[in-house]
């Protein structure tokens, strides 16, 4: 995954290792993660401790079905205002 921002990037190079720049002349850091244990460290996994109701996903988890829904909100209006050439607002 690439990410980037007004004054840098990072690129999650693999599950643990991401490089990054915050600042344009700054040097480019590379950070290591620690390994997530199970069963966060597969997404099937995660995804069946979470049916099996071994994990209780947050609303504000990057995983949640609240945050995917106005993830998707975002990108329709994006799509739509994309098509129109005008301004969408989200409810």
């Amino acid at each position: 995954m690439h990410v980037y921002g007004e004054s840098g990037y990072v690129y999650a190079l693999d599950d643990v290792n991401i490089r990054m720049l915050e600042q344009d002349g700054e040097p480019i850091r590379e950070i290591s993660l620690d390994e997530n244990e199970y069963p966060k460290n597969d997404p099937f996994s995660y995804f069946a401790a979470v049916v099996r109701g071994e994990i209780i996903v947050e609303d504000t988890a990057l995983s949640s079905l609240q945050n995917n829904i106005t993830v998707t909100k975002i990108l329709d209006a994006a799509r739509k205002s994309a098509e129109t050439g005008q301004r969408v607002y989200i409810k």
